[in-house]
C-alpha cells in the first residue's frame, strides 16, 4: 500500500479529521447527513492537486473495522466546466 501523506486517526468523526495539504494532496473527513448524531455516516474527501483530481470515498463500518470504498473520482476543470453558468 502506498501512502502518501499522515493516516488520518482512526477513532477521529467526521469534520475532525483534516490532513494538511502535503504533495499536493489534500485529506478531510465529513459527514454525509446519514447516521446518529453521535456518529454519523462519513466521507473521505482526497484532493489531488498535481493530477487534478478529487476523489469522495464513504467510510464503511465492517465488523468494526473502518474501510473505504471509492463513490466517485472527477477532474476537477471537468467539475468547474460543469457549475459555470451557460
Amino acid at each position: 500500500m502506498l501512502c502518501l501523506f499522515q493516516p488520518l486517526d482512526p477513532s477521529a468523526h467526521a469534520g475532525e479529521s483534516i490532513g494538511p495539504a502535503a504533495n499536493g494532496i489534500g485529506v478531510m473527513t465529513l459527514s454525509n447527513g446519514e447516521g446518529p448524531d453521535n456518529r454519523p455516516s462519513e466521507c473521505v474527501y482526497l484532493l489531488d492537486n498535481r493530477n487534478e483530481m478529487l476523489m469522495i470515498y464513504s467510510v464503511e463500518v465492517i465488523s468494526g473495522n473502518r474501510t473505504l470504498a471509492l463513490r466517485t473520482a472527477e477532474k476537477l476543470p471537468n467539475l468547474f466546466r460543469a457549475a459555470r453558468p451557460r
